[in-house]
C-alpha cells in the first residue's frame, strides 16, 4: 500500500510540474505578442499626471478642459462659454500628452479634427494645436503658463517629402508594418499613411524632442506621439470611433517606431554620435 501511495504522489508531482511549465511557456508566448520593447518601442512609464480640470485660452476662445483616464489612455472634454462641447482622446509619451478632438459644424454636420500636444506647467498646461489639414500651429494654455516652442530642426525634410517605414503593435498584440510620408507645410506637416491598401491623411508638428501626428477617417480618429532619439522615433497611439467619444472609458493603446530620417546623414557627419541635446527654437 505504501508503495502504491508513493507512486501516486510521484504521478501528481509530475502533473503539477508539467502544468506549471505549460503556464510559463504560455506566458512567454503571450509576452512575445504584446511586449512593445520587442519591436524597439519603450513601454511608457507615465510619471506625469495630466488628470484634472483646466481653464484654457486659445486664439479667440476660452474653454474648460477636463482630462480623465480612460483605460490605458485619456479622454478629453472642452466646454465653451456658449455651452458647446467637444470631445477628444489622448495618449502620453514621456512627459507630453498628444491629443485629438472632433469638431463638427452645427449646420453642415461636416467633421474635422484638431491635433494637440500638451505639457504640464506647474498645476497648469501649455499646449499647441493644428487643424487637420492645417498649416499653422496655434497656442492653447492656462493663464500665466509659458509658451511651447516649435523645433527649428525637426527630423524631417523641409523642402521635400520624407518617407518612413514604420513597425507597430496593435492593442490586441498583432504586429504590422506601414509607410508614412510627411511633407512640410508652413509650421506643420501634412502626413499620408498607406494602410491595408488605403490612404489616410492627417497632420503633424514637432515640439522640442516630441512629434505628434493625427488623422481622421469616416468612422473615427487617431493620435500618435513619438519621442525623437538619434537612432529612431518611438511612440504610442490611440484610436476611437466618433460615436464613442462622449462615453468612452476603455481605450487601449498601440506602439510604433521608425528610424530617424536624419540617421544616415548623421553617420556621414564628423560627430555622428547624437543629435543636439537642445535644438534651436523659433516662433511660428
Amino acid at each position: 500500500m505504501r508503495c502504491r501511495k508513493y507512486k501516486h504522489w510521484k504521478l501528481w508531482a509530475f502533473v503539477i510540474i508539467m502544468f506549471a511549465g505549460g503556464l510559463s511557456i504560455a506566458s512567454v508566448l503571450i509576452l512575445t505578442h504584446t511586449n512593445p520593447e520587442l519591436i524597439g518601442v519603450d513601454s511608457q512609464e507615465q510619471a506625469v499626471d495630466f488628470v484634472g480640470v483646466y481653464q484654457v485660452r486659445g486664439p479667440g476662445y476660452d474653454a474648460l478642459l477636463e482630462i480623465n483616464k480612460a483605460g490605458e489612455a485619456y479622454k478629453l472634454k472642452w466646454t465653451f462659454p456658449d455651452s458647446s462641447i467637444r470631445y477628444g482622446i489622448g495618449v502620453i509619451n514621456d512627459d507630453a500628452l498628444g491629443a485629438i478632438c472632433l469638431i463638427e459644424n452645427m449646420y453642415s454636420k461636416k467633421k474635422h479634427s484638431r491635433l494637440y500636444l500638451y505639457r504640464k506647467f506647474g498645476e497648469g498646461l501649455i499646449g499647441r494645436w493644428v487643424n487637420t489639414y492645417g498649416d499653422k500651429v496655434y497656442t492653447e494654455k492656462t493663464e500665466n503658463a509659458s509658451e511651447l516652442k516649435l523645433a527649428e530642426k525637426p527630423p524631417f525634410k523641409n523642402h521635400s517629402a520624407t518617407s518612413c517605414q514604420v513597425s507597430g503593435i496593435n492593442p490586441n498584440g498583432s504586429e504590422y508594418e506601414t509607410t508614412i510620408v510627411l511633407e512640410k507645410t508652413k509650421s506643420a506637416y501634412s502626413v499620408k499613411w498607406e494602410v491595408d491598401e488605403q490612404t489616410l491623411w492627417g497632420s503633424a508638428f514637432v515640439v522640442d524632442d516630441m512629434v505628434v501626428m493625427g488623422y481622421e477617417n469616416k468612422r473615427g480618429m487617431g493620435v500618435y506621439i513619438y519621442k525623437i532619439t538619434p537612432r529612431d522615433l518611438k511612440g504610442s497611439w490611440v484610436y476611437s470611433d466618433f460615436n464613442r467619444l462622449d462615453n468612452i472609458h476603455d481605450l487601449r493603446i498601440g506602439y510604433e517606431s521608425f528610424a530617424n530620417p536624419l540617421r544616415k546623414k548623421l553617420k556621414d557627419s564628423p560627430d555622428s554620435t547624437q543629435l543636439p541635446v537642445q535644438p534651436e527654437l523659433y516662433e511660428p
